[in-house]
């Protein structure tokens, strides 16, 4: 005879194993899903204001239009980001963690301060003498999480925008501290 206790304790043995399998091959495959059927959030720089005057020089907030069409949600945690106006004065770094999540097929509006350090406005004043608008870039990467549920994280996902503002409005927020600009 059998031992009948023996078989069924190892059936069930077998059959959990199989299930933890079963189970992480589901969750990979959800996961390699996830990241191959993901599509990039498109990025759009919305705007860029004059916000106010500090120590450090004139404060811009630079707004970006994310749209994302995936059909889960995207979180970016972290921002790197270097911005250029008129094509060659270098900003400080923008180093932030927003940790903010975009909803699925929707659009969110991110705003980012810049600084335009003092020492820098001159020079940005004179190369643009004549235009209405100064030209900026925004280069970096976005690290960013791809579900709330899986946690699908993806790394350097990088930013390339231009944009303009208007060269009045700068010079209007510089004049009280720069009194000669033009």
């Amino acid at each position: 005879m059998m031992n009948t206790t023996y078989l069924t304790s190892r059936s069930r043995r077998t059959a959990g194993w199989a299930c933890r399998i079963a189970g992480g091959l589901l969750a990979f495959t959800l996961v390699l899903t996830a990241v191959s059927c993901a599509k990039k959030p498109t990025l759009q720089l919305h705007h860029a204001q004059i916000s106010h005057v500090s120590p450090m020089g004139v404060v811009a907030n630079v707004v970006v239009k994310v749209n994302n069409s995936n059909s889960f949600d995207i979180q970016v945690r972290n921002m790197y980001a270097q911005t250029t106006l008129a094509g060659h004065f270098q900003l400080p770094p923008i180093n932030i963690q927003p940790n903010i999540w975009l909803p699925a097929k929707e659009t969110t509006y991110v705003t980012t301060p810049v600084t335009i350090p003092w020492t820098m406005i001159p020079g940005v004043m004179m190369t643009t003498l004549g235009n209405e608008y100064i030209s900026y870039q925004v280069q970096g990467y976005a690290d960013v999480t791809a579900t709330r549920s899986l946690g699908v994280k993806v790394n350097n996902e990088p930013l390339n925008e231009q944009g303009l503002i208007p060269r009045e409005m700068m010079l209007q927020a510089a004049r009280p501290t720069l009194p000669n600009l033009r």
